[in-house]
């Protein structure tokens, strides 16, 4: 079960020409492996206190986060 549900953010990426590619929504974000660094990736966390379904999706972020550095690595 996926329990991103909100997937704004800040989220930014360069690509092999040195290009800058800025995204509000990760959804929006296309196919990571065009890119050759992120410079940011700085989902929408709500401020503490956290409910532990909070905790969850901070987790499945950095989850997330780990799956694109390993794309873009060719992983």
């Amino acid at each position: 079960m996926n329990i991103l549900q909100k997937k704004t953010g800040h989220f930014v990426f360069i690509d092999g020409d040195l290009k800058m590619h800025t995204y509000k929504d990760y959804d929006e974000v296309p196919d990571v492996t065009q890119f050759s660094n992120v410079i940011a990736f700085l989902p929408d966390i709500p401020y503490p206190p956290h409910t532990i379904e909070e905790h969850e999706i901070i987790m499945q972020w950095n989850e997330e986060f780990k799956k694109v550095l390993e794309q873009m690595d060719g992983d």
